[in-house]
Parts: structure tokens; sequence; C-alpha cells
């Protein structure tokens, strides 16, 4: 399960990039790509991210829009840092593609940003609202056929926000829910599948 603001960030692909809803089919494949990411790691769900948001932007859908530069630099601005584009920045952003920057760097300049990687962050499943970072080291030891030893190094803040468990269904990548908290104090240290 992705968190709220991952969920509420797909839509605004859709909304923003494709000008309509999400189809419930693009939406599962994109979820899909997020929650892959999210399953490997901090890094490699942002990653994921910017894979997603180059797929929306890179796709015929979009293209066909035919979308001016200036309306383009707004449209990455609402994506990737969930705001209207300061003055500055937009001029900037404009300029650079009239003056024959492809619209690949200027997108990469936008997904290259502190203020994506920090919005990212803050969609990333593990991450509290407090900021605290999710626990490193995750293991996860099968002891029977219905049982799973759960081992994590918490973070340098000592607070662990959340976990969940998640077990491999098919290869379809379908994941079935095992457990999970949103208490940073617990004392579970198997699961029963």
């Amino acid at each position: 399960m992705l968190s709220q603001k991952t969920s509420d960030w797909l839509t605004t692909l859709y909304n923003v990039v494709l000008n309509r809803a999400p189809d419930a089919t693009g939406l599962a494949t994109w979820e899909s790509v997020l929650r892959s990411g999210y399953a490997q790691g901090q890094a490699q769900f942002m990653q994921a991210a910017k894979e997603t948001a180059a797929g929306f932007f890179n796709s015929d859908e979009y293209v066909d829009r035919n979308r001016s530069n200036s309306d383009y630099v707004r449209d990455l601005y609402l994506v990737y840092l969930s705001r209207e584009p300061d003055q500055g920045g937009w001029v900037a952003w404009v300029n650079a593609l009239n003056s024959g920057a492809s619209r690949q760097d200027v997108r990469a300049g936008l997904a290259e940003s502190g203020e994506f990687a920090n919005r990212v962050a803050g969609m990333y499943p593990g991450a509290t609202a407090g900021g605290s970072a999710a626990p490193s080291g995750l293991s996860a030891a099968a002891n029977s056929s219905s049982q799973i030893a759960l081992g994590w190094a918490a973070p340098a803040s000592g607070a662990v926000g959340h976990y969940r468990v998640e077990r491999r269904e098919s290869a379809e990548g379908q994941y079935t829910l095992l457990a999970t908290t949103t208490t940073a104090g617990h004392t579970d240290t198997q699961v029963n599948a």
C-alpha cells in the first residue's frame, strides 16, 4: 500500500500531465512501479518517482497535447514541486527552452532538485510526519511456512514511525500485506501469515 501523499501525487500526474482522471489499469501499473521502488529502499523509491514522472511526460498522450514551452514548465512545477512556478524560475526555464535546451534537460533539472527530493522523501511510506527516517538493515527470515522473524536497525533518531511486511504471492508482483503498525514502540518479533 502506498502512502496517501504518493497516491495524491499519482493523481496529480494524471490531472496535470494527461489532463484527465487516472484509469484503473494505468494507475495500477504506476503504483506497481512505485511499490517496487519502495520495497528496495528510499533511494530506489526516489528513482521510481523520477521514472514515473518521466514516463508521463514522455508519453504520446502528453506529447500530443502540444504544450507550449511556458505551459510545459508550469506542468513540471506542478508535478515535481507541487506549486506554481516562481517568476524567476519560470522565466529562466522557459528562456532555456527557447534558447535550445531540450525538454528532457529542463525536466531533469527539476527532477534533480532538492525540492523534489524533499517532496519524494515526504511521500516515502517509511517517512513520518516528523521527518523520522525509515529503519535500515531490514531483514526477514522465514521461521516456518507461516511465520516470519523481522529485524532492522533503528534510524539515528531512534524512532521507527511504522513498519509493514509484504509477502510476494506471484510472479506478476501481487503482494499480500501481513502486518503493519504506526506505533513508534512495538514488540513484534514475528508475523504469522
